[in-house]
C-alpha cells in the first residue's frame, strides 16, 4: 500500500493540482476533479491542501505586467546622498520622523541611518530601497511628477537624458550660437515706468485732456493755482480769468495765450521789459494714454503709460520684437496720419533718440516681420545677427558690428551663402564667396549681401615674425627679442644681461627653421658667439648641471612633505628630513628606516639604523642625552647618503591619534569627550561621563561607528560581561544612551499600530494580539524586532514551515511589513516546496505502516516463543 501511494502521490497529488493552477493563475485554487482524486486518503489531502496553500500564500500575483514594474523598479532609484539632502531641505527632526512613520505602518526606525549621516557629516554610498522611497514620499520629503516617478536623480533604463545628453548650438562642433542684434536690450528691462510721474516737459509737450496745469503769479499780483485740470472739453478754468482752450495746443502755445488773457485782468502782466507781474506754467500733472503694441512683439497687447511715453517705452512695455520681428521698419499708426516708419538701429547702436517719436492716446505700434537678416562672426566688436535696411552691404554691415578688432585681417573676408532658390540646381545650394576687405573698407569695392549669409572675418596669422628667441638657465635674462640687422648670437647674449657664471659658453645650440623646405635645423657651431641670426632662431644656452644627471633621494612617511629630492655631496639623514619640512609631531624618533641598492644596484638591501636624531629635531625641545640609547644607535648627521637612498619614518605607535568621541542620552555628564589612550575602552568613556542616569536604558546602549551599529553588551546588573561586549573605541564614534521604556511599539500591518506596556514572558504573537492582530497583506515571515540598542532580530523558520519569533525586551519596536506587490509566483519554488512537504509526508507514512505491521506481527507469535519473551 505504501509504495502504492509513493507512486502515485508525485504524478497526481503533485504535478496534476499544479499544472492545473498554473493554468488558472491563482496558486490556492483547486479543482472539484483533483480534489475527489486525493478525497481517498484524508490525511494526504490535508497535507497536500495545505502545501498547496503555504505555496500560494507565500507568493502573489502580480498587480502589473512584469515589464513594466520592473521599469518602473528602476526607474525609482535615488542616491542615498540625494535623500539626505532632501532631508536637511525639509526641517524635519529624528523623531518627528520617525512619530510619522510609525503612523503610515511603516518601520519607525527607517530614516535613522540618513539622520546620522547628517549627524556625522558623512556619505552614505549607493541607493535607496523602494520601501525607503515610498515612505519618504508619503512623508512629504519626496515629490513625485505626473508620470510617479520620484524627483531626484535616477537614471530611466535604457533611456538617455536628453537634457544631459543634447549639445548646445554653441557647443555643436562647426556651429557657433549668435545672438540677434537688440534682443539683449529689450530682455532686460525693469519695467519701472509710472505713467502717472510727474516731472519738467518742454514747450512742445501737447496738452490734452486729463492734464493737471499749474500756474503762479508773483510780484504785484501774488496769486498760486496748483491744480488746474484740462477738462474733456479741452479747457482749463483760470479764477478772474475764465475758461482758457488747451486742447491740441503746446505748452509753449498756452505761454502765448496766457500773456493776452491775463494781461487783461493784471495790467502788470506784459512781454516788454518793465513787467510788474510774472508768471510760470509748467505741467504739475501727466495725463495717462492707452497704446496698442501689435506684430511681432514678445507681449502684443494694450498698455497704459505717460503722455510723454515715446515708441521704445511702448516696446519695452511689450518686451520687444521678437526673433522674427523687425527692427528697422517698425510702422506708428496714429489716427487720420499716414503711418511713421520708425528704425530702432540709430537707438541700438548710438543711443540716438532723434527718431524716436512721442506717444499719443490711441496710437498703435506694429511690428513687422523681420526683413534680411545676415551673420557676422569673427574678428569684429559685436559678433550678431544684423538686419540690413535696403542697400546696405557689407561696409554697412561691419560698421553696425562696431567695426573690426585690432588682429582682424583686411585682406579678404570669407562668405558662407545660401544660394536663392532661383539660382540652385542639383547638388549646388551652397557655396563659398570671397571678398577684399580692405577695398570694401576703402569704398573702392562694395559686397552685396543676400538674406542668410554669414561673413567670417579671420584673425592675422599667428607666427610673430622679426623675432628671436633666447632660452636656457645660461642667459641671465631668457625670453623673445628683436631681431635687428646683423645681430650675432653674442649681440643677443649681451642684450640680454651676458652669461651667468656656470654657462656653457661653447656648448650653445641654435634651432632654425629651413624657409625653403620648412624643416627644423639644429646648428652647433664651433664659434656661437659669432653666428649671425635669422628670423625665428631658437638659442639655447646650457649650464654644467644640464649635462649630468642628479643623484637624488627619496623621503617618506611622516614628514611634513614627502617626495625626491636632490642629493648633495656630503648630505646627510638629518639634512634629507630638513629638507622635507622636518618631522609630523607623531613621526618616531629613534627608528628611522634607510634602504639603499645593492653594489651593483639590482636590489635592494635594507640598513635599519635606530637614529639619533639631533636637538632641531628633538620634540619636546630637550637635548637628548647619549646614554640613553643603546650601542648600536647611529646618530642621523652621522649617517652619509648616497644616490637612490630611501628613507622611511614611521609613525610612533605610542602617539595617540587626536580624535573625538560623542557621548549623549541619559548620562550624567554628556558631551564630547577626547581618547585618552590607545585602547580605551567604552566603560571607561561611561565611567568619565559620570555614569549613567536614573532614567538610563542600560540594555539599550547605542555605539555607532561610520554610522553602524556595534554590538554593545551591557547590563544594570552586571554592566559589562566581558572585553567582547565592552568594545575599544575609535575617533568619531557615537554613544547614545536612551531612557527607559517600559512599552513595546507595535506598526506596520497591524489593525491597531500601539503600543503595549511590558510583561515579563511577552512574546511577538501576544503584541500582534494587542494591536488587533495582522492586516490581510501583512508578510509575517518579515516581521522584525528592533530592540532599544538598535540591534535586530527577525522572524526565522524550522524545516522551511515552522516561525519561531524573537524575543521581546522592554523598549523593542515590532514592526510587520507588507507583502511584496511585485512579488510574483516563484512557480520552481513552489514546486520544490511542495514536493519536499509531499516526501516528508510520505516517508512518515512509511514509517508509520511499517511500525503497524512490527506491532501486528508481534501479536500473532505464540507467548512460548523464546524470541518473543526475550523481547
Amino acid at each position: 500500500m505504501a509504495e502504492t501511494y509513493l507512486h502515485f502521490l508525485p504524478a497526481h497529488m503533485v504535478l496534476a493540482p499544479i499544472g492545473i493552477l498554473r493554468q488558472q493563475g491563482f496558486p490556492s485554487m483547486i479543482s472539484k476533479k483533483i480534489r475527489h482524486r486525493i478525497a481517498r486518503s484524508r490525511l494526504l489531502a490535508a497535507l497536500v491542501l495545505a502545501a498547496c496553500v503555504v505555496v500560494g500564500s507565500s507568493t502573489r500575483a502580480r498587480a502589473a505586467p512584469q515589464a513594466e514594474a520592473e521599469i518602473l523598479r528602476q526607474v525609482q532609484t535615488m542616491s542615498n546622498d540625494e535623500i539626505v539632502r532632501q532631508l536637511i531641505a525639509s526641517g524635519l527632526t529624528r523623531a518627528e520622523v520617525r512619530d510619522q512613520l510609525n503612523r503610515l505602518g511603516y518601520d519607525p526606525y527607517l530614516a535613522d541611518q540618513y539622520f546620522d549621516a547628517i549627524a556625522q557629516g558623512s556619505r552614505l554610498p549607493g541607493t535607496a530601497e523602494e520601501r525607503s522611497l515610498d515612505a519618504f514620499r508619503l512623508l512629504g520629503i519626496l515629490q513625485a511628477d505626473s508620470a510617479g516617478v520620484l524627483s531626484g536623480r535616477f537614471t530611466r533604463p535604457g533611456v538617455v537624458d536628453a537634457a544631459a545628453d543634447s549639445l548646445d548650438a554653441a557647443d555643436a562642433p562647426g556651429a557657433e550660437s549668435t545672438p540677434v542684434f537688440g534682443e539683449g536690450v529689450f530682455s532686460h528691462r525693469s519695467g519701472r515706468f509710472d505713467p502717472f510721474l510727474p516731472g519738467p516737459v518742454g514747450d512742445d509737450y501737447v496738452l490734452g485732456s486729463g492734464d493737471v496745469v499749474s500756474l503762479v503769479l508773483t510780484g504785484d499780483v501774488e496769486r498760486i493755482h496748483e491744480r488746474l485740470t484740462v477738462g474733456r472739453s479741452g479747457e482749463i478754468f483760470i479764477p478772474d480769468v475764465g475758461l482758457v482752450g488747451v486742447q491740441g495746443r503746446t505748452l509753449g502755445e498756452l505761454r502765448d495765450i496766457l500773456y493776452s488773457r491775463l494781461g487783461r485782468v493784471y495790467s502788470g502782466v506784459r512781454r516788454e521789459d518793465g513787467a510788474t507781474t510774472q508768471f510760470t506754467v509748467s505741467v504739475a500733472t501727466l495725463r495717462a494714454i492707452q497704446v496698442r503694441v501689435l506684430g511681432e512683439v514678445v507681449q502684443p497687447g494694450a498698455y497704459l503709460m505717460s503722455s510723454v511715453g515715446s515708441l521704445l517705452q511702448a516696446l519695452y512695455f511689450a518686451g520687444g520684437p521678437t526673433d522674427d520681428g523687425t527692427y528697422r521698419k517698425l510702422l506708428l499708426n496714429r489716427a487720420g496720419e499716414d503711418p511713421v516708419e520708425v528704425d530702432l538701429y540709430p537707438y541700438l547702436t548710438a543711443g540716438s533718440t532723434a527718431g524716436d517719436p512721442r506717444m499719443q492716446s490711441g496710437d498703435v505700434v506694429f511690428v513687422p516681420p523681420v526683413g534680411k537678416q545676415v551673420t557676422i562672426r569673427g574678428g569684429v566688436r559685436r559678433a550678431a545677427t544684423y538686419e540690413l535696411a535696403e542697400g546696405e552691404g557689407l561696409r554697412e554691415l561691419i560698421r553696425l558690428a562696431g567695426g573690426l578688432l585690432p588682429h582682424a585681417s583686411t585682406d579678404q573676408v570669407q562668405i558662407d551663402r545660401i544660394l536663392p532658390s532661383a539660382e540652385r540646381s542639383p547638388g549646388v545650394e551652397r557655396v563659398t564667396v570671397n571678398a577684399p576687405l580692405d577695398s570694401v573698407l576703402a569704398g573702392t569695392h562694395s559686397v552685396d549681401l543676400t538674406a542668410g549669409d554669414v561673413i567670417w572675418v579671420f584673425s592675422v596669422s599667428t607666427p610673430v615674425r622679426n623675432q628671436v628667441t633666447l632660452r636656457g638657465a645660461g642667459s641671465r635674462r631668457p625670453g623673445a627679442y628683436q631681431l635687428l640687422p646683423g645681430m650675432t648670437v653674442g649681440m643677443l647674449v649681451e642684450r640680454s644681461g651676458g652669461f651667468v657664471d656656470s654657462a656653457e659658453r661653447e656648448r650653445i645650440r641654435v634651432f632654425r627653421i629651413d624657409r625653403l623646405t620648412d624643416e627644423h635645423v639644429l646648428y652647433t657651431p664651433n664659434a656661437p658667439l659669432d653666428l649671425e641670426l635669422q628670423d625665428g632662431d631658437v638659442i639655447e644656452v646650457y649650464v654644467y648641471s644640464d649635462f649630468i644627471v642628479q643623484d637624488s633621494i627619496d623621503v617618506f612617511g611622516f614628514v611634513r612633505v614627502p617626495g625626491r629630492y636632490v642629493l648633495f655631496q656630503g648630505m646627510t639623514a638629518d639634512d634629507a628630513v630638513l629638507a622635507a619640512g622636518g618631522l609630523t609631531s607623531d613621526a618616531e624618533i629613534q627608528d628611522v628606516e634607510i634602504v639603499r641598492p645593492s653594489g651593483d644596484g639590482s636590489t635592494m638591501e635594507s640598513v635599519s639604523l635606530r637614529v639619533r636624531l639631533g636637538e632641531e629635531f628633538n620634540r619636546d625641545g630637550q637635548s637628548t642625552d647619549e646614554s640613553g640609547y643603546s650601542s648600536n644607535m647611529v646618530s642621523a648627521a652621522e649617517v652619509v647618503l648616497e644616490p637612490g637612498d630611501r628613507i622611511f619614518v614611521r609613525r610612533d605607535p605610542t602617539t595617540l591619534t587626536a580624535g573625538l568621541v560623542s557621548l549623549g542620552g541619559e548620562l550624567v555628564r554628556p558631551g564630547d569627550y577626547a581618547l585618552l589612550r590607545q585602547g580605551e575602552r567604552l566603560s571607561s568613556l561611561l565611567g568619565r561621563g559620570g555614569g549613567l542616569a536614573l532614567r538610563a536604558n542600560a540594555a539599550g546602549i547605542q555605539l555607532k561607528r561610520q554610522g553602524i551599529l556595534v554590538a554593545v553588551d551591557y547590563s544594570e546588573t552586571t554592566g559589562f560581561s566581558g572585553s567582547p561586549g565592552d568594545p575599544v573605541l575609535q575617533p568619531g564614534d557615537s554613544i547614545y544612551v536612551p531612557v527607559l521604556d517600559n512599552t513595546v511599539t507595535v506598526g506596520g500591518s497591524v489593525n491597531f499600530p500601539s503600543r503595549t506596556v511590558y510583561t515579563t514572558g511577552l512574546t511577538v504573537e501576544d503584541a500582534l494580539a494587542a494591536a488587533g492582530g495582522t492586516t490581510d497583506d501583512a508578510d509575517l515571515g518579515r516581521t522584525s524586532v528592533t530592540y532599544a540598542n538598535g540591534n535586530r532580530a527577525t522572524v526565522g523558520k524550522v524545516l522551511g514551515l515552522f516561525r519561531t519569533y524573537p524575543e521581546v525586551e522592554p523598549g523593542s519596536s515590532i514592526f510587520v511589513p507588507i507583502k511584496d506587490a511585485d512579488a510574483g509566483v516563484d512557480w520552481p519554488q513552489a514546486l520544490g516546496t511542495t514536493a519536499t512537504v509531499l516526501q516528508a509526508v510520505a516517508v512518515n507514512v512509511i514509517a508509520i505502516l511499517s511500525l503497524v505491521r512490527t506491532n501486528d506481527s508481534q501479536q500473532q507469535q505464540p507467548p512460548d516463543d523464546p524470541e518473543s519473551q526475550g523481547d
